[in-house]
C-alpha cells in the first residue's frame, strides 16, 4: 500500500492500480476494484490510508481524537462519511472543520494583523476537487463566518481532465492520425481508463509547469499504445483551458454577494486557498474583477492544514471526546460556558472567553443553593495562583494571561472546612489567536410537513447558526392510527432550503411511526413533543414523545448513502425541469426587452438537455467521474428553476397576504378581544417573514387571516342579506331539491323585508344546505377571492 507522491508516480507505470480524487466521492456508493487482488474498497477506506500513512509518518502513536477539515458546501451524508474515515484510521473522536474557517484562522493567527475595527474578508478556497467561497467577519476579538457558497464538483481535477480533452487529445489525434480519442477514453474500456490515469497525470504536470512558466511540453511515452511523442504549450492555451471553471469559481462568489446583499466594496480582501490559486490566470482575474487585495501571504496550499492545527490546539481532549454528543442553545456570543454537577444537590457554572488579546481575562463562578466556601483558580504552568478565596454563590477572577501562548486553568472549590467539593480542571483560554466558538450550519434543517394541498418545509434550524444546536418543537397528527395497524405516520427530516419543495432537498432523517409500534390507538389531533440535538460534526438525534400513549422514540442519524438514483428517475426530474422553464421562456417570449433574462432561461434550458443526452447515450454505462458530476449539476439546475418559480410565486403570495391583510384591517372596528389578539399574533413579525422566501409559511398566514374573515364574515348578521339575495339570484338547477328550496325563498323573503336578520340567517343556512357545489358562504358571496 503506497499513500501520496509514490502513489502517484505509479500513474505512469500502473494506473489502474492507483485511485485518486475520491474525496468528491464520498458519501456515495462509489466501488473501486483492486485489479491485484480482486477485493473492493470505497472513498471512505481510501480515506482512511491517507489519515493512517499521515499517523505513521508524523509518528503520532497512539492518536485517539484530530481535526479533519471539510468543504464548507459538504452535506451531512458527505460529512459524516469523512468521520468514517476517521474511525476507519483508529480514531475514537473526530471532530470536522470547515475548510474556510481554517483558512482564515490560519491568516488571523500568522499574520501580525493590527485589524482595531471590524472589516470583512472573502475567502476563495479553489482545491484539487472542490471550490469553495465564504464571507467572514473579523475585529481585534473574534472572528465570524457569516456565510458561503461552494460547488464540490469544481477543483484543479477538472481543469486537468480539461487539459486532457482541450490539448492533450487533439496534439495526440494530429500527430498519430487517431479519431475520436475523447470519446474512448471516457468509454469505459479498461485499456483506455489506464491511458487517461496516466495522461492525468501529464496533465497536472503541465498545469504546474505553466503556472510558473510561459510555454511547457508535454512528453508521452506510451509503449501499450505505441506513443512517443512531445509537444509544446504555450501559457494563452492553458488560459483558454482555466477560463471557464475560473467564470464558474466567480459565479459563486457573485450570488454569495447576492445573496447576502453585499459588493466587494464591502471587503478589505480577498484571501487565496488551495493549489489551484497558483494559476496566474485566476489570481490576474481576481484583481481585475475584484478591485481589492488579493492575498496570498500564507502558503495556499497549507493554510487550511495551519488552521486546523490552530483550533485543535485551541481543544482540550476531553472537548473532543464531549463534541460528539454535547449538544446547547445557539450562543448569542463568545463566551464559552460549561456546567458541572457535583451532586443532585449542586451545579456549577463556570464562564470564560475561550480567546482574548488582553492581559487579563474574567472568569466567572455561579453555585446554587447558596452555596458558601471558598475558591481556587490556578495557571497550570504555575504562573499565576488565586490563592484561597471565600466567596458565596457567584464570583468574579480576573486571572493572569501568559501573551502568545494557550493559558490552561483549574477552578476548585472548597466548602467551610476547606474540603475539596468541586474541580474544573479544563479552562482553556488562548492569548493573540483567533479561534471560533462554532461552525456554521451549512444548508437548513427542516421537518417536512402536511397542509391541506402539498407538504411544506418547516425549518428546525436556520442555515450558518452556529453548532451544535438543539430545540424542541410541538405539533398534531394529522390522522388517526389504530394500534396494531399497519397504518402509520412519517417524520421526513431533510437538510436544503426552506421555501422549496421536500423533494429538492437531501433526505438525513426518516422516522416511520406505525401502528404496529403503538402502545395505545393514536387519535388524529394528538400532540406530539420533538426535540432535535445536532452536534458540531453534525450527527442528528431525534427524540419524539407522544404524551397520549406515554411513549418515546428516540432515533440517532449519521446519514450514510442510501443508495444511487436510478437514472429513470433523473430522466423523469430533467423532463419535468424542462416543462418548466419551458412555460418561462414562452410566457416570455413576446417581452422583447427581456434579453438578459431570456439568456439565462434557455442557458438553463440547454445545459439540462446536455445532462439529459449524456445519461441517455450512456444510460447503462455512465463513467461514475461523469455520473456524480451529471447528478449534482442536475440538482443545482433544477434549484435554479427552483428559485425562479419560487420568487414568481412569492410575489403572487405576498400580493395576497398584504391584500387579506389591509381587507381584514378595513374591519377592525368590528373584531371581538379575542379576534384583535388573533389578528395581531398572525402580523407579528411580518417584516422577517415576508422576506424569509418561505412561499409555505406566508400561505399559513393567509389561511389564517381568511380564518379570521370567516369569524367576521358569520358573526355579522349584514352578511345574512346579501347572502340572501345572492342565493336568490342562482339557477335552480344549482341545488338539489328547487321545490324546497323555493319554500324557503319565500319565507325568506318575508324575514327580509321585515329586517329579521336572526330568522334570515337561519333560512339562507337552510337554503345552502341544498346547494350542489357547497363552497363555503364566505367565499360565494364575500368577493374577496381568497382561500
Amino acid at each position: 500500500m503506497l499513500v501520496g507522491d509514490k502513489a502517484n508516480e505509479l500513474l505512469l507505470s500502473s494506473p489502474d492500480a492507483v485511485f485518486s480524487s475520491f474525496k468528491r466521492k464520498m458519501g456515495t456508493n462509489e466501488i473501486y476494484k483492486i485489479p491485484v487482488s480482486g477485493e473492493e474498497t470505497n472513498p471512505a477506506e481510501l480515506s482512511s490510508f491517507v489519515l493512517k500513512e499521515l499517523f505513521n509518518f508524523y509518528q503520532a502513536g497512539e492518536l485517539d481524537a484530530a481535526v479533519i477539515t471539510i468543504p464548507a458546501s459538504f452535506d451531512t451524508i458527505q460529512s459524516n462519511a469523512t468521520k468514517e474515515a476517521g474511525k476507519l484510521s483508529g480514531l475514537s473522536h473526530v471532530n470536522l472543520l470547515q475548510e474556510p474557517i481554517a483558512a482564515c484562522l490560519a491568516y488571523a493567527n500568522t499574520n501580525n494583523l493590527n485589524i482595531e475595527q471590524k472589516t470583512n474578508w472573502i475567502v476563495y478556497d479553489f482545491g484539487g476537487g472542490t471550490f469553495d467561497s465564504a464571507i467572514v467577519a473579523i475585529d481585534e476579538r473574534e472572528m465570524k463566518v457569516q456565510d458561503h457558497n461552494g460547488d464540490n464538483f469544481l477543483g484543479g481535477l477538472d481543469i486537468d481532465l480539461a487539459i486532457i480533452s482541450n490539448i492533450i487529445v487533439p496534439n495526440l489525434e494530429k500527430i498519430t492520425s487517431q479519431k475520436n480519442l475523447n470519446d474512448k477514453l471516457n468509454s469505459g474500456d479498461s485499456n483506455y481508463q489506464k491511458l487517461s490515469k496516466y495522461l492525468l497525470y501529464k496533465a497536472e504536470e503541465l498545469k504546474k509547469e505553466l503556472s510558473v512558466k510561459k510555454e511547457g511540453w508535454v512528453e508521452i511515452n506510451y509503449p501499450e499504445f505505441e506513443l512517443e511523442i512531445e509537444f509544446s504549450v504555450t501559457r494563452s492555451e492553458f488560459d483558454e483551458v482555466v477560463a471557464p471553471f475560473f467564470n464558474q469559481s466567480f459565479k459563486c462568489i457573485e450570488e454569495l454577494l447576492e445573496d447576502n446583499q453585499m459588493t466587494f466594496s464591502d471587503f478589505e480582501r480577498l484571501i487565496l486557498v488551495g493549489g489551484t490559486t497558483y494559476i496566474p490566470f485566476i489570481r490576474e482575474k481576481l484583481a481585475e474583477k475584484c478591485g481589492i487585495t488579493i492575498d496570498y501571504s500564507t502558503d495556499p496550499t497549507t493554510a487550511v492544514m495551519i488552521g486546523a492545527a490552530y483550533y485543535a490546539g485551541n481543544k482540550t481532549y476531553e472537548n473532543a471526546k464531549e463534541s460528539e454528543t454535547e449538544v446547547r442553545e445557539i450562543p448569542t456570543n463568545e463566551i464559552n460556558e460549561s456546567r458541572a454537577e457535583q451532586s443532585e444537590e449542586m451545579s456549577v457554572d463556570v464562564l470564560f472567553e475561550t480567546a482574548t488579546q488582553d492581559d487579563e481575562e474574567l472568569i466567572s463562578v455561579r453555585v446554587n443553593n447558596g452555596f458558601k466556601g471558598f475558591y481556587r483558580i490556578i495557571r497550570k504552568d504555575g504562573g499565576y495562583d488565586s490563592g484561597m478565596i471565600p466567596f458565596e454563590n457567584t464570583t468574579n477572577e480576573f486571572v493572569s494571561i501568559l501573551p502568545k501562548n494557550i493559558n490552561n486553568f483549574e477552578l476548585t472549590l472548597f466548602d467551610n472546612n476547606k474540603i475539596k467539593v468541586f474541580t474544573k480542571s479544563e479552562i482553556s483560554i488562548s492569548h493573540g489567536f483567533y479561534s471560533v466558538d462554532g461552525q456554521p450550519l451549512p444548508n437548513d434543517i427542516c421537518i417536512e410537513l402536511d397542509s391541506d394541498e402539498d407538504t411544506y418545509l418547516e425549518k428546525i434550524f436556520t442555515k450558518n447558526q452556529l453548532l451544535p444546536l438543539n430545540k424542541t418543537i410541538y405539533k398534531t397528527f394529522s390522522k388517526s392510527i389504530p394500534k396494531g395497524s399497519k397504518e402509520k405516520i412519517i417524520i421526513n427530516i431533510v437538510e436544503g432550503k426552506v421555501g422549496t419543495s421536500p423533494g429538492a432537498n437531501l433526505n438525513i432523517g426518516y422516522i416511520e411511526i406505525s401502528g404496529k409500534d403503538l402502545k395505545d390507538d393514536l387519535i388524529r389531533g394528538t400532540d406530539i413533543e420533538m426535540d432535535f440535538h445536532i452536534s458540531e460534526s453534525r450527527d442528528l438525534k431525534v427524540t419524539i414523545f407522544i404524551p397520549s400513549a406515554d411513549q418515546e422514540i428516540e432515533e440517532t442519524f449519521n446519514p450514510q448513502y442510501q443508495g444511487e438514483l436510478s437514472k429513470d428517475k433523473l430522466l423523469i426530474e430533467i423532463n419535468n425541469g424542462l416543462r418548466n422553464i419551458d412555460e418561462y421562456i414562452d410566457e416570455l417570449g413576446e417581452e422583447e426587452e427581456n434579453f438578459e433574462l431570456m439568456a439565462r432561461y434557455n442557458r438553463i434550458k440547454n445545459e439540462l438537455i446536455d445532462i439529459k443526452l449524456s445519461l441517455q447515450i450512456n444510460k447503462n454505462n455512465v463513467v461514475t467521474n461523469d455520473y456524480y458530476q451529471l447528478v449534482d449539476k442536475k440538482r443545482k439546475l433544477l434549484f435554479e428553476i427552483d428559485k425562479i418559480v419560487l420568487l414568481d410565486s412569492i410575489t403572487v403570495e405576498i400580493e395576497q397576504y398584504k391584500f387579506m391583510r389591509d381587507y381584514l384591517q378595513d374591519k377592525s372596528e368590528k373584531f371581538t378581544p379575542s379576534i384583535k389578539k388573533e389578528y395581531d399574533k398572525i402580523v407579528k413579525d411580518e417584516k422577517n417573514f415576508l422576506r424569509s422566501n418561505d412561499k409555505y409559511l406566508i400561505k399559513r398566514k393567509i389561511k389564517a387571516l381568511d380564518k379570521l374573515d370567516d369569524l367576521l364574515y358569520y358573526e355579522d348578521d349584514e352578511s345574512y342579506f346579501s347572502m340572501f339575495i345572492s342565493l336568490k339570484m342562482m339557477d335552480e338547477n344549482q341545488f338539489t331539491n328547487y321545490k324546497k328550496v323555493q319554500k324557503l325563498l319565500a319565507d325568506g323573503e318575508k324575514a327580509f323585508e321585515n329586517n329579521e336578520a336572526k330568522k334570515l340567517k337561519s333560512y339562507c343556512q337552510l337554503i345552502f344546505s341544498y346547494v350542489k357545489d357547497r363552497k363555503k358562504p364566505k367565499d360565494m358571496f364575500s368577493g374577496t377571492g381568497l382561500k
